[in-house]
């Protein structure tokens, strides 16, 4: 397994742990987890914020920082979740934020093999942008769509 696939498949189980121990850990009537950056439950621009953390986040250090970010990411839904904190429908958030994700490390993995000589950058860099525009695309339609519900 190379390390494209070997840091995404860790991310989602990153997230998908750190969602379970936070969500069954939550106390009852705890104050939710406070993720490192400015964040209200069911605001708009902290949906934002939020989206933009991870994309962020995930591109450094050539996207080996991103199961790190979807750890604090599925801490900060699960912990939300369980004190009922937001809607059920801000958890489908974490779906363009899954896809921002993979660009970074899909664009990070580029740029190493493009150091080292085995492979070049533009084929990466190509796929990434695709992926990343494909996660702004949905993201966009997640926050038109949230505002029926």
């Amino acid at each position: 397994m190379d390390a494209l696939k070997a840091l995404t498949v860790l991310s989602l189980f990153v997230f998908l742990g750190a969602f379970a121990v936070s969500y069954y850990t939550q106390p009852e009537g705890a104050t939710p987890f406070s993720p490192p950056y400015a964040y209200q439950p069911a605001d708009f621009w902290s949906i934002v914020n939020s989206f933009f953390f991870v994309l962020i986040g995930s591109a450094l250090f050539f996207g080996f920082s991103a199961p790190l970010v979807l750890g604090i990411e599925g801490w900060k839904y699960g912990s939300l979740f369980a004190a009922k904190a937001i809607p059920s429908f801000d958890l489908l958030f974490i779906l363009p934020q899954f896809v921002a994700a993979f660009a970074a490390i899909l664009i990070g993995q580029g740029m190493i093999k493009d150091y080292e000589g085995s492979g070049v950058l533009y084929e990466h860099w190509r796929r990434g942008v695709k992926y990343l525009l494909a996660a702004l695309f949905l993201f966009g339609l997640l926050l038109i769509v949230r505002r029926m519900f």
